[in-house]
């Protein structure tokens, strides 16, 4: 049947408490989730039965979060969504646990 995958799934959001104008990654993790999973689709459900109460998931589900200054003001970007092409790929070799990001809202 396969061994578990352990991911910690930090939902991004802007935070109520978060001051000012400018803003760190810190600021946009609303709640993390530790969920396990066996395939793609598994983690995409258990993100979403996890999501925040109150708080809707949005794809997609990313490796990596980070905020960016533009002249336009302050944006939460997601990259390298994960594709279901390389969700074996990206759980095979090393078994700790991986983090991924979705943006809530």
């Amino acid at each position: 049947m396969g061994s578990f995958n352990t991911t910690t799934v930090k939902y991004i959001h802007l935070k109520a408490s978060a001051n000012g104008s400018l803003h760190d990654v810190t600021d946009y993790e609303l709640e993390q989730h530790v969920v396990t999973h066996r395939k793609y689709g598994e983690l995409h459900y258990k993100v979403r039965a996890s999501c925040p109460k109150g708080y809707t998931c949005i794809e997609p589900l990313a490796l990596r979060h980070e905020v960016t200054w533009t002249t336009n003001g302050e944006a939460d970007v997601l990259h390298h969504a994960i594709e279901e092409c390389e969700y074996e790929a990206l759980w095979a070799g090393e078994r700790g646990p991986k983090t991924i990001c979705v943006d809530v809202e």
